[in-house]
């Protein structure tokens, strides 16, 4: 094929490639990729046992037919519950919750009526289910909330609906309205009434009854009904319960707002808000426009009076770094330009360059849609990283094609461009929290360097044929440039020569430039008296061993000392102060209301805070997210804030407070500690499982060293144990009074207030539910529980605490399962040596399980208290090693030799000696971008020790060793300094935001120092020790 066509059919499919950007997923942070759904759902005012019972286990029941799924987990709690279930790496995500979101339908109508309906989740934490929304709107307007709602329902999300990139769409703020009938216990009670007979009564009112159709003489059908629904309350006040009695003489019947469960505010302010959630696979910078536009156009329809305002905007933080992202990229394309410009002075040479690398961008846009990349801001940054690789290959063709007329470098191309991807790679080996936010800056990067290969191959030459081949051949260098490029290569060949004759002193240097790990020797090991001796005693550790581990550590010392230690994994958002209260069980919503209205009426003080954002979840938890103006996020005020809360937080008393976000978290949230040593027993029949845990508690405490048993552990630290009073009945003396369980309990009952609606009636063409109560259940407390004499009917009353006994205890907080079995954890103490602890738990463990009964199982259970971990850095250790393994195959396969691999790996750890002493001198934080930076020096920095070998591999092998590497060196070292420095000088303005810019900056600064001292590694190291060992006089 001609090169004129070669050139146009690139040039077209580059066309056809920029037709994927609208449909890329962007969005700013990157989503977790474990194919798992989460449902969640709420049954207020329930405790975990009727929650498992009531939805819990009618859901799993019915989500076990679901195929592909590889674990399934419950847990019900207090006030809700939720069901994870793990799917299989290759299922059909979106399908898997098409079926679930079914099998929920089917069911919703068997649950209780006051639960929520299960919602579905692609994630796997209850932390997710509180992401953030995409867009928050307030509306207001001078009616009451429950018509706003109504309006905002009818006219802006249920078009909003038909927009399919939208997950869900939730109203926060706004109360709907329910029926309340606040009734007299003691005169229904000498009536003879109960509450079913107002629920009778009040049912027969509401119930609609059609008895036929009536047919007039002009043949115009119409229904019968018997009883048309009441128009006003104050008609079933006034209708009779009984014979001369009417309804209202017993309970008041009243409409009022339904107390509100959760709370959502902005800026303390309370308005009736729209949030609007996108699904996790979609573009939001268009899905965030889409809406935007639509809501405009909705909200000049609504009512006059209504107002419509934007609160927040979740792709704002993305728009700003994408504007960075276009400022920094412009201002690396012009430096590479101009670098290249003043190198070549042709303008042809910026047009051939500029179209590969524009072909190879437009074609990666395409290949990520394809493979389904998302595009966020650590994606970003692999592509915009992958413009300087893209370019060094061009650059490294077109000078072979300008001395060589040829495309034998492709061989040392392949090897370089193979050794980049294949390190890249080893992110999929990283601990998980840098894997999920790296995965796709490497596929990205991955995908780009494939492709400039072919680039390379096809386009490259054929636009030098087109443009660049007859202006090439017509210039030649002058002889005296000539000859003084001849005695600068001279004096360098005497350098190496001179290095080479003291090759090992050369060596030793070069190792204690890197460091030894000597600093990392422990300071004592168990029975090895000879070791204590001489390196753990007082006087070598205090005197001599500080200034030994400096010296013989080097760069290395200086790096894990200064740098790594402190590293930590940081986000890319805002500065923002994070605020938690917690209160006890049996608080209400109101009460942590309360509270928080204090707290937002201190912070609404400060003039530089620009938002903060309140969400009450329950009576128990609740956060405050305080986000600042811009010009205040780095300035004293965020942590002069968090110390003025901490400060204020002691007179905030009844409520535990954690606050984050800003330097070191404070808390004084009280975590009970867990017991030393942990058994997990799960079974299928609960009460069962409770016998057997109990029966196996029984035999552990009969070792005296024994101690603290607890049959109700808790699964880990996050999971809070929980107190209530608990009614312990004795059954023999209700015998003897005449009385029953049941009756005594519905006396309760009847005095006390219903934590849920007790029936849903139609109103005014609305559903709504209604509760009924005694009017002085706000007043009922355990002190009339105990002490008062409750009436049961018109004969008898009693004094509950008579019959039983009110006891404040702990409950079981949680109800755990496992594809559907149930889990329970027995913790306890051992007051003695660990390890006879761990063998009589394995005895009892052993002896326990001879006897259970089938479906039952019984092992330790391990969990980890710390977060740290120090298999993680041994796991990082061993990735470099890794990277240098992979990078040893490739090469040895490029050049069929076991030797030469072995010269190119030396220049990787060179390089990181160039990272290790930047970090440590600058006193620069090391994140992710760190990471980033020691995998991509992995690939680039061996690029140009190949390109020297496959050039090395080419010379004449008649001519002095010495001589040829020096040559090999020499005709690579321009288009070598030309890649290594346009991708520095490319990095430079990554650093612009300073030390304060996550990611960019520690991978920026870490490239650059690399990459800076591995021209050491390739232009010195390199060259002495392929050179053969002799003195400088031979």
């Amino acid at each position: 094929m001609s090169s004129f066509r070669l050139v146009f059919v690139f040039v077209v499919l580059a066309l056809l490639a920029l037709l994927s950007l609208p449909k890329l997923s962007v969005k700013y942070m990157p989503s977790l990729r474990k194919p798992t759904l989460y449902i969640v759902y709420r049954l207020p005012e329930a405790p975990p046992e009727v929650v498992e019972q009531k939805i819990t286990a009618p859901l799993e029941n019915m989500l076990s037919g679901i195929g592909e799924v590889e674990k399934m987990t419950s847990i019900s709690y207090y006030n809700g519950g939720s069901i994870s279930l793990y799917f299989n790496e290759d299922a059909d995500l979106d399908f898997k919750r098409f079926e679930v979101s079914n099998v929920i339908r089917q069911l919703y109508p068997q649950l209780p009526p006051n639960a929520s309906y299960p919602e579905v989740y692609p994630s796997v934490s209850e932390e997710d289910e509180k992401e953030s929304p995409l867009l928050v709107y307030s509306v207001y307007a001078p009616f009451a909330p429950a018509f706003i709602q109504k309006t905002i329902e009818e006219q802006l999300k249920l078009p909003l609906s038909s927009i399919r990139e939208i997950e869900r769409i939730e109203i926060a703020g706004a109360r709907s309205l329910q029926l309340t009938v606040e009734y007299d216990a003691q005169r229904l009670l000498a009536y003879g009434l109960s509450v079913s007979d107002l629920q009778r009564h009040l049912r027969r009112f509401f119930e609609r009854q059609f008895i036929g159709v009536y047919e007039s003489p002009r043949q115009e059908r119409f229904y019968m009904e018997l009883q048309a629904p009441p128009q006003a309350l104050h008609e079933i006040e006034n209708s009779e319960l009984r014979p001369g009695v009417r309804f209202g003489y017993f309970a008041r019947l009243y409409r009022e707002e339904e107390e509100a469960r959760r709370y959502f505010r902005i800026n303390g302010k309370n308005a009736v808000r729209l949030l609007v959630y996108a699904r996790p696979d979609v573009n939001t910078l268009i899905l965030a426009e889409k809406v935007r536009t639509r809501i405009d156009t909705l909200s000049k329809r609504l009512t006059q009076g209504f107002q419509v305002v934007l609160e927040d905007d979740r792709t704002e933080k993305m728009r700003e770094e994408l504007q960075k992202i276009y400022h920094r990229t412009g201002l690396s394309v012009a430096i590479l330009l101009l670098v290249i410009l003043l190198i070549y002075r042709d303008w042809r040479y910026l047009l051939v360059l500029l179209g590969g690398v524009g072909i190879n961008l437009s074609l990666t846009f395409a290949f990520v849609y394809l493979f389904n990349i998302e595009v966020h801001i650590f994606s970003l940054a692999g592509l915009t990283l992958s413009f300087g690789m893209l370019l060094d290959n061009a650059v490294v063709m077109l000078d072979h094609l300008k001395k060589r007329g040829n495309t034998r470098v492709f061989l040392g191309l392949l090897g370089a461009t193979a050794t980049t991807m294949s390190a890249l790679s080893l992110v999929w080996l990283l601990p998980e929290e840098q894997r999920l936010s790296l995965i796709d800056f490497a596929l990205v990067i991955i995908v780009s360097l494939g492709l400039s290969l072919v680039v390379a191959l096809f386009f490259t030459p054929a636009a030098y044929r087109l443009f660049l081949q007859q202006a090439v051949q017509t210039k030649t260098l002058p002889f005296k440039k000539r000859k003084r490029h001849y005695r600068r290569f001279l004096r360098y060949e005497r350098l190496i020569a001179l290095l080479a004759a003291h090759k090992k002193a050369f060596t030793m240097v070069v190792i204690l430039m890197f460091g030894t790990p000597v600093f990392m020797l422990p300071t004592e090991i168990k029975d090895w008296d000879w070791y204590n001796r001489w390196f753990g005693n007082t006087y070598y550790l205090e005197n001599i061993r500080p200034y030994v581990d400096q010296a013989l550590g080097g760069a290395l010392y200086l790096f894990v000392q200064e740098v790594y230690e402190k590293a930590h994994f940081r986000t890319p958002e805002r500065t923002q102060l994070n605020v938690y209260a917690r209160m006890p069980f049996g608080t209400t919503p109101q009460q942590m209301n309360a509270v928080i209205e204090k707290v937002e009426q201190y912070l609404a003080r400060f003039k530089g805070i620009d938002k903060f954002v309140t969400n009450i979840y329950s009576g128990q938890n609740a956060t405050i997210s305080i986000y600042f103006k811009p010009e205040y996020e780095y300035s004293g005020l965020p942590p002069m804030l968090k110390a003025m809360l901490i400060r204020q937080s002691l007179d905030w008393a009844g409520v535990e407070w954690a606050i984050t976000g800003v330097g070191e978290g404070f808390s004084s949230i009280t975590y009970e500690q867990m017991r030393q040593m942990r058994v997990r027993m799960t079974g299928y029949h609960y009460d069962k499982l409770y016998e057997e845990a109990q029966a196996f508690a029984k035999l552990l405490q009969k070792h005296p060293r024994v101690k603290d048993v607890n049959l109700n552990e808790r699964l880990s630290y996050s999971y809070r144990n929980t107190e209530a009073f608990r009614m312990h009945l004795n059954t023999t003396l209700l015998a003897q009074a005449g009385l029953s369980n049941r009756a005594l309990l519905q006396g309760i009952e009847l005095y006390s207030l219903a934590p849920y609606a007790q029936s849903y009636v139609s109103y005014k063409n609305e559903y709504v539910p209604v509760f009924f109560r005694e009017e002085d259940a706000q007043r009922f407390s355990t002190y009339e529980l105990g002490q008062q004499n409750l009436l049961l009917n018109q004969q008898k009353g009693v004094r509950p605490e008579l019959f039983s006994r009110l006891q404040f205890e702990k409950l079981n907080d949680a109800i755990y399962k496992e594809n559907r079995q149930y889990i329970r954890i027995i913790g306890f103490d051992y007051y003695g040596s660990p390890k006879f602890g761990e063998r009589y738990l394995q005895q009892c463990i052993e002896q326990h399980r001879k006897v259970l009964p089938p479906g039952f199982s019984i092992d330790k259970d391990n969990v980890t208290f710390y977060f740290f971990d120090s298999e993680k850095n041994k796991r990082s250790y061993s990735i470099l090693l890794l990277l240098l393994g992979v990078v040893y195959v490739i090469c040895a396969i490029l050049f069929e030799s076991l030797l030469k691999p072995f010269y190119i790996i030396i220049t990787v750890p060179l390089s990181f000696i160039g990272l290790f002493l930047i970090f440590a001198w600058g006193n620069f934080s090391f994140d992710q971008g760190g990471y980033a930076a020691f995998v991509l020096l992995g690939g680039l920095v061996v690029n140009a020790a190949i390109f020297i070998l496959n050039e090395y591999n080419q010379l004449r092998s008649n001519s002095d060793r010495l001589r040829r590497i020096c040559r090999a060196v020499w005709h690579k070292s321009v288009p070598i300094l030309i890649t290594t420095f346009s991708t520095v000088l490319g990095l430079v303005p990554f650093l612009s935001e300073g030390d304060q810019e996550i990611f960019w900056f520690s991978l920026a600064i870490g490239s650059i120092g690399g990459l800076l001292f591995s021209l050491f590694g390739v232009f010195v190291a390199l060259p002495v020790w392929m050179s053969p060992s002799r003195n400088m006089h031979s």
